[in-house]
């Protein structure tokens, strides 16, 4: 089974903001937006002191997950809403764990993955609805596009 595939719920989705100047975000990237609604592949975060530190700041600029690809000067289709297939590179998740984004070699996050993480009003991207093999379903739940 490939990941990244849209499993149920309404996506929700929404058009970003043009992808700036050497800027990729590949279908099924976790997408974060800058203060000034630029798009970005959540790889491309800032990394900040430590691991929870640097998940909560990209928390807060969750967008949700490209439902297309895109290079600079385009617009993607992002879904901010629904549940998507994940490798889950940390943790051993339980239905309704939180996860947030996973971190990969160096200090840096990745853009196609998850981990459980602990604290999941500050750094979970999403909640567990279930396992399939290595992979995990997460009903993701944009920070950018929230209800209020």
């Amino acid at each position: 089974m490939s990941v990244h595939n849209h499993r149920f719920y309404a996506t929700n989705e929404v058009t970003s903001g043009v992808l700036q100047s050497g800027v990729t975000i590949a279908k099924g990237d976790i997408v974060l937006q800058n203060s000034s609604g630029y798009p970005y592949p959540a790889a491309s975060e800032t990394w900040d002191t430590d691991l929870a530190t640097t998940q909560a700041n990209a928390k807060a600029k969750f967008l949700g997950i490209a439902l297309g690809s895109g290079i600079a000067g385009d617009r993607i289709r992002v879904a901010t809403d629904g549940e998507f297939v994940f490798p889950i590179t940390t943790g051993t998740p339980a239905v309704g764990g939180p996860v947030g984004i996973a971190k990969a070699s160096g200090n840096n996050l990745i853009s196609t993955g998850v981990a459980t993480v602990a604290t999941a009003s500050t750094m979970a991207i999403g909640r567990v609805t279930g396992q399939v093999s290595t992979n995990v379903i997460v009903r993701i739940r944009s920070a950018i596009m929230a209800h209020v």
